[in-house]
């Protein structure tokens, strides 16, 4: 970019005439670039002297005044140019003729034996403004930076306490979840243990008088009876289980056969209480679509209790 163009940005960044991002783009090369930033204050310079000198017209006055004013230290250097001009203007007219091109500043030093020690003292007056100017400009900046940073340290104590709260969220939440799933398991262990399942196989099948031997043991609080079918006809069935002397121990009606890892079986569930250490059938009866009944098949077995 060329001087001439810098000068316009940097123009239009003193007055607030830039987006924030062409703002940051700006900071970033006078924070970094020492030529970009003595032009930063060439600018100013130029600015304040309009600004002071009455050529500082309309829109670019009121930004001026808006934006370029809300600095204390800038508010100081125009000040300062405020009354260094009211002086200039003060000082009497050594040209005769009082021509409009001549500076009256500089037709006060046309005596040599004056100059001198008038233009050292301008100069350590000049000198002695602009670096309490400055040193103003950057105690300001130093302040805005130490605020920025108060406050970037500020949010990161804020973040750093969320994630830490959150952290301990998670723990207790996984330390539930942990709790609930031991809950669980130990209840289905307790069904597991208070349930026990006896598969039936057909008396057809196995050959008469060959029963199977169903031990329950103390704890178990149900039964689950399950007779394999040999062939699965009929839209319903029921069945009663009784001892061998003919006594009805219970029974069951609108069974339903289903799916098993032996076939298609009927499921039945008693209480163990119900069972004493004996001899049992168990007879299943098919239901036709017409209601009618037929007995399919028996399932002898023999209770053990330990």
């Amino acid at each position: 970019m060329k001087e001439g163009g810098d000068n316009e940005i940097l123009t239009r960044y003193l007055l607030g005439e830039l987006s924030e991002q062409e703002q940051e783009r700006v900071e970033e090369r006078y924070l970094g670039e020492r030529e970009m930033f003595e032009r930063l204050l060439a600018v100013e310079d130029e600015i304040i002297d309009a600004y002071t000198m009455g050529s500082l017209k309309g829109a670019e006055r009121e930004r001026f005044e808006k934006h370029f004013l809300r600095s204390s230290a800038r508010r100081d250097r125009v000040e300062f140019a405020e009354t260094w001009a009211v002086y200039i203007d003060r000082l009497p007219e050594t040209s005769p003729d009082g021509k409009a091109s001549e500076s009256r500043f500089f037709n006060l030093f046309r005596n040599r034996a004056a100059m001198v020690p008038l233009a050292a003292i301008a100069l350590l007056i000049i000198v002695s403004a602009w670096l309490i100017v400055e040193t103003a400009w950057l105690k300001n900046e130093l302040e805005e930076v130490s605020s920025e940073r108060a406050s970037l340290e500020s949010r990161q104590q804020e973040l750093e306490q969320q994630i830490e709260e959150q952290t301990s969220r998670n723990r207790q939440l996984e330390g539930e979840l942990e709790s609930e799933r031991q809950r669980n398991q130990q209840i289905d262990s307790r069904q597991a243990s208070s349930e026990i399942a006896f598969l039936l196989s057909s008396n057809v099948a196995r050959g008469a008088g060959s029963g199977k031997e169903l031990v329950i043991t103390a704890g178990t609080e149900r039964v689950r009876l399950q007779a394999v079918l040999i062939e699965d006809l009929h839209s319903g069935y029921r069945a009663a289980l009784k001892t061998v002397e003919g006594a009805i121990i219970k029974s069951w009606s609108s069974l339903a056969s289903q799916g098993g890892r032996n076939g298609r079986i009927i499921l039945m569930t008693l209480p163990a209480a119900a069972l004493k250490s004996g001899d049992y059938i168990l007879t299943l009866t098919g239901v036709t679509d017409s209601g009618a009944t037929e007995t399919i098949d028996e399932y002898p077995f023999r209770v053990v209790k330990r």
